[in-house]
């Protein structure tokens, strides 16, 4: 049985983690352990986020997806909608790819930087 279900603002089905962002290779931080395809969703989230819904998650997408995305604009708002701070966020986020709390602070601050830029 299928338990997935597409949501209006998800990207097409396979895109995520079988069609990389065109410049994948430099936007992937370089520690060891990242699932890169988790990151690119995540990546990917934000631009929707930015794009769709001026930078504010989407409340139907998962937690890890909102605050993944609200750590990635800073959004003290869009934190507080899930009950967390931005420590929580982190940990959640550190969790989620693997890496102690330190290393998804550098994982926010490069993706940002990357988001800010383009």
């Amino acid at each position: 049985m299928d338990h997935h279900h597409e949501r209006a603002d998800d990207p097409p089905a396979g895109s995520l983690r079988t069609r990389p962002h065109a410049d994948s290779a430099e936007t992937v931080p370089p520690s060891e352990g990242v699932p890169v395809s988790l990151a690119e969703e995540f990546l990917t989230r934000a631009r929707i986020a930015r794009d769709r819904h001026g930078g504010h998650p989407p409340a139907q997408w998962s937690t890890g997806e909102q605050s993944a995305v609200a750590l990635l604009f800073s959004s003290r708002a869009a934190l507080e909608q899930l009950d967390m701070t931005p420590k929580d966020a982190c940990v959640r986020l550190a969790d989620d790819l693997g890496m102690s709390p330190h290393q998804a602070r550098g994982w926010v601050y490069h993706y940002r930087e990357l988001l800010r830029a383009e």
